[in-house]
């Protein structure tokens, strides 16, 4: 019986030294996706492509959030399964992991077309309407939307995955599943072949297990090497930690208690920076990002929304973009570089990273964020995304990544933020947290299952 090794790192060093062979290593992943497949319900299709071999990751299995174009394949955007299309084409990002070696296994469920925090009843591999399970417990929350991504990765079942983030849709996944997750510098990566919720706000990230996963997948994807080189021993790097507590003039900015703690310990233990009173200029991106995802979302499924055939969130979401002034979103999208240069002035002089909560509160249970349900709480539902939108808006990378477990047993994940093209010198830093804090095994689920504090 093979073992499969833990990162990618790993992998392909298993493969060049001929202690793994990549075809037996291909099909044992596969026939654990199968079994994952019935157990989380996060499949929508499998794929039964051969892995390509002789190359440096080859038969590494991946699979990816169902809004990519493949040969002869249009994604079901989480409405349906997918469909024959002669007019398909494989997308980009999905071609240049190909050519690297990566194995993809199948097309992943979401929030229906990416328009959810929330992981929701999509039509999976078995046919049946089903929401996908998290891993780590099956009563607690998937994030959305690229909820089927966060769960495959964090099952174990596959290295890392591709999702797509408009207003935290990798990070809020990767926050209730325990993992990476990555939104890159908008630019960075090359959209063509993916299905868009919001063009302008829309970026493709990736999930994985460790940092040096989610490098690995970056370096294969990135449409042109424009990262800026990483050169600081990562103990050097000058990083600010944001706590919003009980002393922060902005109520809505409380974090809990429990939450607020462990995060102040954090910082404190590592010698970062702390602050706790406001973001300058996070507010207004955060209201501009709100701006420009309605009216988008209202101008892509107009004629759905009009017909009465879209979801309730893109109806909710698109009639407000419908409804709002047109100068509101022309002013969005005219003073969106100038909020970014005022925000990379502000907190970038003399810091190198900023890091934020990812969520106000525990991981909520599923029920406290499914609306209708006797103990839904509204603030739990909107808080998915506080912390979230205003990259999106910005443009800027931000990574999330688990760090504790609060009272409860659940993962507390911080969101690491830079400046643009900054993207390496995030995934360094939070390699070298991940070493502290889980040793050299990397960033598995298993650590919040286990018997860790």
């Amino acid at each position: 019986m093979i073992k499969l090794p833990n990162t990618l790192r790993l992998y392909q060093k298993a493969v060049k030294n001929h202690k793994l062979d990549p075809q037996a290593a291909f099909e044992l992943q596969q026939a654990n996706f199968h079994k994952m497949a019935k157990k989380s319900h996060c499949v929508i299709d499998f794929y039964d492509k051969p892995p390509t071999i002789n190359l440096p990751l080859s038969g590494a299995a991946l699979a990816h959030k169902d809004v990519f174009e493949q040969d002869q394949r249009s994604p079901g955007l989480g409405s349906r399964r997918g469909i024959t299309s002669k007019r398909s084409l494989q997308a980009v990002s999905l071609k240049r992991l190909e050519l690297a070696g990566f194995a993809d296994l199948g097309a992943l469920s979401l929030s229906p077309h990416a328009c959810s925090s929330v992981a929701q009843d999509v039509p999976t591999v078995a046919d049946k309407n089903q929401t996908c399970l998290n891993p780590l417990n099956p009563k607690w929350i998937v994030g959305g939307s690229s909820s089927g991504s966060a769960v495959a990765v964090a099952s174990g079942a596959i290295y890392g995955s591709l999702g797509t983030d408009t207003a935290g849709s990798v990070r809020i996944p990767a926050f209730t599943c325990g993992v990476m997750g990555l939104k890159p510098t908008k630019g960075l990566i090359h959209k063509q072949g993916m299905a868009g919720l919001c063009p302008s706000l829309d970026t493709i990230g990736l999930l994985a297990r460790s940092s040096d996963d989610i490098d690995i997948l970056l370096e294969s994807i990135i449409s042109r090497n424009r990262l800026v080189t990483h050169t600081l021993r990562p103990e050097l790097l000058r990083v600010t930690g944001w706590v919003p507590t009980s002393k922060t003039n902005e109520s809505s900015q409380t974090i809990d208690e429990n939450i607020a703690t462990i995060l102040e310990s954090f910082h404190q233990n590592l010698g970062h920076t702390l602050k706790h009173d406001h973001l300058e200029y996070e507010a207004s991106a955060t209201q501009m990002q709100a701006i420009m995802m309605s009216a988008e979302v209202g101008l892509t499924y107009r004629k759905s929304i009009q017909k009465g055939l879209a979801t309730p969130e893109v109806t909710e979401l698109g009639l407000q973009g419908l409804t709002q002034p047109t100068q509101w979103y022309d002013y969005a999208t005219n003073q969106r570089s100038e909020y970014l240069a005022r925000f990379v002035q502000a907190h970038f002089q003399f810091t190198d990273i900023i890091i934020t909560p990812t969520y106000a509160h525990s991981i909520p249970d599923a029920e406290e964020v499914t609306v209708g349900h006797a103990r839904f709480s509204p603030s739990k539902r909107l808080a998915l995304h506080r912390y979230t939108s205003f990259v999106n808006y910005l443009g800027l990378p931000a990574l999330v990544m688990p760090i504790a477990k609060d009272n409860s047993g659940r993962p507390v994940s911080i969101q690491l933020i830079g400046k643009p093209f900054h993207d390496r010198t995030l995934i360094t830093y939070a390699a070298h947290l991940e070493k502290l804090i889980f040793g050299n095994e990397g960033i598995l689920p298993t650590y919040f299952l286990s018997g860790h504090s």
